[in-house]
């Protein structure tokens, strides 16, 4: 009674509940089914006919395939229990290394939606090194959902799974002789030179991935795991607004496609690109509906709030609030979590006055997290010249020049002068300010202008120019 064109979703699960027994031809047209839903962003429905087409499926393998598809479709979904049902059904039929790889990148994935990320850089790594000569394309996908892992883990990575080895095992897996790149084959190689080589060095792939990347949009829905790598590439580069662009575009996409896994990874983004951008409201916003997506899942996270109640002053309910966050973070192995309050605890102890402690909050150098760092570097500046340790501050500055080398973004060239301004003798003081202030009143927020603005007061102060 259904229409095959019209009503094809329908009718395949229909055709599906009439079924006898094992039925290749049913099976194929659920598969086509979950292709559509799949391609309109319906990952649970997808889940649920390839499931389905599996029961029906005869012969082994493609089972085992229809199987591992549907887990991934169900972790995207949000759904890792389920998806790890599935893996374990497939996994006594796993045979040869197409298998074996997918099963380990299910698998992987898997523990980054179950927040196991640690576990999930090391089986990625392993199913990249299973599929690289195999499916080629499948193995560097893998090996960006490991940077994804990898930077969740950041000080607490195993050895031999950190950013930077993950990176190496990028720049050792090119694409095939021959094949032209794809934009995100382009991100993940600009993304290993940045790690490796640095932000100058790195800056031309940057640019080449970004200007792919425009195109890929054009065309259609960009994987979230590439999203978010493009939005730290951004962030890392001073590019705001590009970065603001791409993860307003992700957030949006995972909404519409009902992807909770790469939307509550994806806000995250979009609350440290409103901070780089001095937005303190809107970075509120997106850690509060991150934190709602992950109590629903009973998941603690509650990172971004520290940062705020910090911005904020909050005083006691940021350093209460620090303190249960890091615990928390430390035993689950989250690095990216308690470097994020280090940083919320020195921006309060330098709002306090404490500059002593604002230097002393951070014990791993911000290196570790390139986006944290440009909004962090003028901070420490900042405590440093306050303290007297200018030989530090001036360290710290020239590696913030080196970082901003040719940005001209707002952020980029205004924190930059007002870092030069602390540090400059009178006579050129006041220039600098000023020329910050100018440069900062461009920019999205107003937060770092306002710091700008309150540096200069204090400078003005004690030059006795209060009135």
């Amino acid at each position: 009674a259904t229409d095959p064109v019209v009503d094809g979703d329908r009718r395949a699960w229909h055709r599906a509940a009439a079924a006898a027994g094992r039925d290749e031809v049913v099976a194929a047209e659920l598969e086509r089914a979950a292709g559509r839903a799949g391609r309109r962003g319906g990952y649970a429905a997808a889940g649920a006919f390839l499931t389905r087409a599996a029961a029906l499926t005869p012969d082994t393998r493609h089972r085992v395939r229809r199987l591992l598809a549907a887990a991934q479709d169900e972790c995207t979904a949000g759904n890792p229990g389920k998806a790890r049902a599935l893996l374990e059904e497939a996994g006594a039929d796993l045979d040869g290394p197409y298998e074996r790889g997918l099963a380990k990148r299910v698998e992987g994935d898997i523990c980054l939606a179950a927040d196991q990320p640690a576990e999930a850089a090391r089986l990625l790594l392993a199913a990249a090194d299973e599929l690289a000569d195999v499916d080629r394309s499948l193995a560097r996908d893998a090996l960006m959902d490991a940077l994804t892992a990898a930077g969740i883990t950041r000080r607490f990575s195993a050895p031999g799974a950190d950013a930077r080895a993950v990176a190496r095992a990028v720049r050792a897996l090119p694409v095939w002789r021959g094949a032209s790149p794809t934009a995100r084959d382009l991100l993940l190689d600009a993304y290993a030179a940045y790690l490796l080589d640095g932000p100058a060095a790195a800056a031309s792939l940057i640019r080449h991935a970004q200007a792919a990347l425009d195109q890929d949009e054009a065309s259609g829905p960009v994987p979230f795991s590439y999203l978010r790598i493009a939005c730290w590439m951004a962030c890392a580069t001073w590019d705001d607004n590009r970065a603001h662009a791409i993860v307003r575009k992700g957030v949006e996409q995972a909404r519409r496609q009902g992807a909770m896994t790469p939307l509550a990874m994806l806000l995250v983004l979009l609350g440290e690109s409103c901070l780089l951008a001095g937005e303190i409201g809107p970075a509120r916003d997106a850690f509060a509906e991150r934190r709602e997506i992950k109590s629903a899942a009973a998941d603690f996270c509650r990172t971004g709030e520290v940062v705020v109640l910090a911005w904020r002053g909050e005083e006691r309910a940021a350093r209460s609030l620090a303190a249960v966050v890091t615990e928390d973070a430390t035993r689950r192995q989250h690095g990216w979590r308690v470097v994020w309050v280090e940083y919320a605890l020195s921006v309060l102890e330098l709002a306090l006055g404490h500059y002593r402690d604002a230097l002393d909050s951070v014990t791993h150098d911000y290196e570790e997290n390139p986006v944290l760092a440009a909004l962090a570097w003028p901070d420490q500046i900042e405590a440093a010249v306050r303290c007297g340790e200018t030989q530090l501050a001036s360290k710290i500055l020239d590696r913030l020049a080196q970082r901003s080398s040719g940005s001209t973004a707002g952020p980029a060239v205004g924190l930059l002068t007002r870092s030069r301004a602390l540090l400059a003798d009178d006579h050129d003081a006041e220039r600098l300010y000023l020329q910050a202030i100018d440069q900062l009143s461009g920019c999205r927020g107003p937060a770092h202008l306002a710091r700008a603005c309150l540096v200069y007061g204090e400078w003005l102060r004690r030059e006795n120019r209060g009135s």
